[in-house]
């Protein structure tokens, strides 16, 4: 009799299994044939639901056979319908087109709002929507573009952890891993739509990922809708206006897909005084659709820009001129604002992808790209003579001794607007006094001159990303990665104010009282003593840093009716030398030439778990180890001097881990998340000018741990279908959680008494 009803049992265990099907397709989108994530697919008057990925696609499995209706639906998207009638364990049913509507369907979306709210949904059998793979996150998405303007960093990390890409290539730069926003600025039409975020710990397809987010820019001209834009903006900020037209042929009947973009961004005059801001930017971008496996883009950018500079400044000085924004880096020349902190950028970058179907369930898109970068800085320099900059903290009242010179020099700052800018013609009438010989060079020597500090790169980086799903349940990713950097700085004379030429010589050594009797000490550069400096010359450093980098990166993600999990590991090798191009009269023996070689092998893993309560309700948790090597442009003592590179260089470590509550409904959408960061053996350099050792002085803190921890809360309500009302806050704390050690160094070599502190424990609060 058991017998029997076991394999009564068993029959009709056999005949449900076979009586069920999965079903699979991809939504995109009608006019621009881009994927549409978070559509909601659904089969009418049944519990199962499911929405689509970030590819677009979605899957429901365990569903009974024979004839059924689909409802298909996304927000600003008509809600379509297909009907089903197959017995087949598998259906598919390719790409399916959503259009726009012709009117907005409120009433569709409240149908669909109470189906999803039956009590099926919690039923065992239901296909509950995985966040695997999906780049929605609700506190970001609002938060760091709002908050932007009030420079808000996620979770108090700084910018060298957010991991950015274009087209699938890194595009942080390797010298000192920052994410540069601005190499694509001004290309709104382009860079705001197809887009991949992804916050701290959570999976990701494209890249293992950084704490502060990982992003991917996609600029494929086929993702691009067939448009001709034309806007123009006026705004209150660094610039007054822009103008920007773009242009778009979608994908053409003969598989070509073309999209160009410029604009102009410019103001005579910014809302800080005495500042201006001239910015182009262009963008182009091919495609190329080979049979139905390959398709090949070329997409190059930049987006060049020249403006003037605020100068940081004190809050004497904001009081005496009645400006919250007083800028100390202008004055009238010839009855025109000038201003000497003048930038001027500009980094063309070219990069060629190809994208391979290799077959229905795996992808490889390779990408290679080419970028060169010029950055000129300006500045403004003084030799034996006066700083001539009217905040200078030796020549403003509060520097003043004497009781009634003080009131005076108050009485003459608060009602004399010269007296608080740059006094352009003191500049010139001081150089064209000053006559001096030097190497049988008669003339006017300059006293006061502008420069540049000078940057120009060039990289090149080849990158390779794998996606492959495997079955229903698991997802497997992966991506390898060669980079190679190179950067030359140098200082520029770019006007002399008048005079007929200036001398290579370092002015902080020529006047130290304790230097050498050694005639070289002073010399930037002993193969050219002396050397007579006319517009254009470079002067002062020379050097160039050459870095290279290559990792691999793996993760499976597994996805199953109530619960998600992920892996993934990444390991990366890291090498760096300075070349030093001048001979410093300081450090004739460690400056010209290739300095030790630098190399770190670094490795990460992360994992996370998300618990499905139902369609809605979503817990997440996530943890991971990583380790980073350290900058290129904090690991030397001094880099404009000599090849020194500071001693017992280690790689940081990371550990991090994360909670978080996601509720999400057609109508309202909540996220809270906690989360802990510890940073370990993080270096920390910088540069300052000590008046005690009339010199630069570089100076490093080792073995500096920081902790970071908080709480973020989002909500989002849909009040129509045009309208929504979002919050978000954050509680947060970021701390300094360790004693290090300093090391100071300054650039005349001569002990000073800065370098007292070395190897002394900093106290930090």
């Amino acid at each position: 009799m058991k017998k029997i009803t076991y394999l009564l049992c068993f029959m009709l265990f056999a005949t449900l299994s076979f009586a069920q099907q999965t079903i699979k397709g991809t939504i995109i989108d009608a006019e621009t044939k881009q994927p549409l994530p978070d559509a909601l697919v659904k089969i009418l008057d049944s519990k199962f639901s499911v929405r689509t990925d970030e590819k677009g696609q979605f899957r429901m499995v365990k569903v009974p056979k024979g004839k059924k209706t689909i409802v298909i639906s996304l927000k600003d998207h008509k809600t379509i319908t297909q009907e089903i009638d197959s017995n087949e364990p598998l259906v598919k049913l390719g790409k399916i087109e959503l259009g726009k509507p012709d009117v907005l369907p409120d009433a569709i979306q409240t149908i669909i709002l109470d189906n999803e709210d039956s009590n099926s949904e919690t039923s065992e059998e239901q296909n509950i929507a995985s966040q695997l793979g999906t780049s929605r996150d609700l506190f970001s998405q609002y938060s760091n573009y709002s908050w932007f303007p009030a420079r808000y960093r996620v979770r108090g990390y700084l910018s060298n952890y957010n991991e950015s890409f274009v087209n699938g290539v890194p595009f942080n730069d390797l010298n000192d891993d920052r994410a540069p926003f601005s190499e694509y600025s001004g290309l709104n039409d382009v860079t705001r739509r197809n887009r991949q975020d992804y916050q701290g710990l959570s999976p990701n397809n494209f890249a293992f990922g950084d704490l502060a987010g990982s992003n991917n820019l996609d600029t494929r001209a086929s993702y691009h809708r067939k448009q001709t834009r034309v806007s123009y903006m006026n705004a209150n900020r660094n610039f007054s206006h822009r103008l920007m037209a773009t242009y778009s042929t979608g994908l053409t009947p003969k598989n070509w897909a073309f999209t160009a973009s410029g604009s102009r961004r410019w103001a005579q005059e910014g809302y800080v005084t005495g500042t201006f801001y001239d910015a182009y930017s262009y963008f182009v971008s091919v495609d190329k659709v080979l049979g139905n496996n390959h398709v090949l883009n070329l997409t190059i950018l930049d987006a060049p820009t020249k403006n003037a500079n605020g100068g940081n400044t004190t809050l004497e000085m904001v009081n005496y001129s009645g400006d919250k924004y007083y800028n100390h880096n202008w004055g009238y020349q010839n009855g025109k604002k000038r201003n000497y902190a003048v930038n001027n950028r500009q980094a063309p970058t070219a990069i060629l992808r190809h994208d391979f179907k290799i077959n229905e369930h795996s992808n490889l898109t390779t990408s290679a790209s080419f970028q060169l970068e010029s950055n000129h800085r300006g500045a403004i320099e003084w030799i034996n003579a006066r700083d001539p900059r009217p905040d200078y903290y030796s020549t403003v009242p509060s520097g003043f001794d004497d009781e009634y010179q003080r009131q005076k020099g108050i009485e003459l700052f608060t009602s004399s607007e010269a007296v608080r800018q740059i006094d352009w013609d003191y500049l010139y009438q001081t150089n064209y006094k000053n006559i001096q010989t030097v190497n049988n060079t008669t003339g006017k020597r300059a006293q006061y001159m502008l420069f540049d500090n000078v940057t120009n790169t060039k990289e090149a980086s080849l990158y390779s990303n794998y996606q492959n799903t495997v079955n229903d349940h698991l997802q497997l990713s992966g991506g390898a990665a060669y980079r190679y950097f190179q950067s030359e700085d140098y200082r520029q004379l770019t006007d002399l104010l008048g005079a007929d030429y200036s001398v290579d010589i370092d002015k902080f050594a020529d006047r130290d009282p304790n230097r050498p009797t050694d005639t070289l000490f002073s010399q930037n550069d002993i193969g050219r003593q002396n050397r007579i400096l006319k517009v254009g010359d470079k002067f002062g450093y020379d050097y160039k840093v050459n870095v290279q980098n290559a990792y691999l990166w793996g993760q499976s993600a597994w996805s199953y009716n109530h619960f998600d999990f992920f892996l993934a590991a990444k390991g990366s090798t890291t090498s760096f030398f300075r070349e030093g191009l001048n001979q410093n009269g300081r450090f004739p023996t460690n400056s010209l030439g290739k300095s030790a070689v630098g190399t770190f092998l670094n490795y990460g893993v992360k994992g996370g778990l998300t618990y499905k309560l139902n369609g809605r309700n979503y817990f997440n948790f996530y943890a991971g180890y990583t380790t980073k090597a350290p900058n290129s442009r904090d690991a030397f003592l001094s880099p404009r001097t000599r090849n020194s590179l500071v001693p017992d260089l280690k790689s940081e470590k990371i550990l991090s881990g994360e909670v978080a509550y996601n509720y999400r409904s057609p109508m309202f959408s909540a996220q809270l998340t906690g989360y802990y960061t510890l940073f370990k053996d993080k270096i920390k350099a910088s540069t300052f000018y000590s008046d005690e050792d009339q010199s630069f002085v570089n100076y490093v803190a080792q073995g500096l741990d920081m902790r970071h921890s908080g709480v973020e809360l989002a909500a989002e309500y849909k009040l129509t279908s045009q309208l929504e009302v979002f919050v978000a806050g954050v509680l947060s704390q970021s701390l300094y959680w360790s004693r290090p050690t300093a090391i100071a160094t300054p650039d005349n070599g001569i002990t000073s008494k800065q370098s007292n502190l070395n190897g002394q424990t900093v106290y930090i609060k």
